[in-house]
């Protein structure tokens, strides 16, 4: 038999019944009508725009290569011997 069609235990009864304060504050926050339009104003300020090519070209090309780990430094490369 499979777990949907299982009876559930009271204890799952509870948790699917529960709901924390944050979820509780952030269900009674979308009910305000401004809050939506402004969460659409700060979308299309930071991720709905168009990308200039120019623009992306310059950022990957100055992209500076980060070290695997970044907490130490690399050892010095030294010289070969025979130069």
């Amino acid at each position: 038999m499979s777990l949907a069609l299982q009876a559930r235990t009271p204890k799952e009864n509870a948790m699917k019944a529960y709901e924390s304060e944050l979820s509780g504050f952030l269900r009674t926050l979308k009910q305000q009508p401004q809050i939506e339009a402004r969460q659409r104003e700060g979308r299309a300020l930071w991720w709905d725009r168009q990308l200039d090519a120019d623009e992306l070209q310059r950022w990957q090309a100055s992209r500076v290569r980060q070290t695997p780990y970044v907490y130490y430094p690399l050892p010095p490369v030294k010289p070969a011997a025979g130069s």
